[in-house]
């Protein structure tokens, strides 16, 4: 029974954000076009959005993950602009990693679960950045159409901003905790 209730927390925790984040994005679409369910659609509609959403945020967290902005993997060095994120959020100095490091060997050899608990915490908020984070990036581009061609007041411009910026924020925070997540397996590398 315990395992399932931890299957069932990775579910939560992994596989709700695709939906979140992918969910954002086809509501978005369907806004954009005027296209939205209505109550009285088949529970089949919503099934099938809810199924489209999920495949949408795993396309876009990993899609995105091609670009230099977005990274779904463990760091060894940041960027002048990355480490001033790390260093500002973390208020410690960011150390280079050395590229002897494995960080996967690091990641089985945790045993302690309370260590363990850490990094799974940190892998799990780095991965509601860079699944919503681009997810809501390209929200904001939908809702931005949907306003320049449709118009949409100051209600569709804030829409289509706060996506923007929450966006843009989420990427940032993805960053930081890709860096914290290198930083934690570096210093526990032959502990486990």
């Amino acid at each position: 029974m315990d395992e399932f209730f931890k299957a069932l927390r990775h579910f939560i925790t992994r596989d709700l954000v695709y939906l979140v984040g992918g969910g954002s994005v086809v509501a978005s679409f369907l806004y954009t076009f005027d296209r939205l369910p209505t109550p009285n659609d088949h529970v089949v509609v919503y099934l099938l959005i809810a199924g489209i959403s999920y495949v949408v945020g795993y396309a876009l967290q990993d899609g995105f993950s091609f670009l230099p902005g977005f990274t779904t993997t463990t760091p060894r060095t940041l960027n002048r602009y990355q480490r001033f994120l790390y260093e500002r959020y973390t208020r410690t100095r960011w150390e280079e990693i050395p590229e002897a490091t494995n960080f996967q060997q690091v990641e089985n050899a945790l045993r302690d679960e309370r260590q363990t608990a850490l990094l799974e915490r940190i892998i799990s908020l780095q991965q509601v950045g860079t699944t919503v984070g681009p997810c809501w990036l390209v929200s904001a581009g939908l809702l931005g159409v949907r306003w320049w061609f449709k118009g949409g007041g100051r209600f569709g411009l804030a829409l289509a901003s706060a996506s923007l910026f929450m966006g843009l924020v989420l990427a940032h925070l993805a960053w930081v905790r890709a860096g914290q997540q290198a930083q934690y397996l570096s210093r526990h590398e032959g502990k486990g």
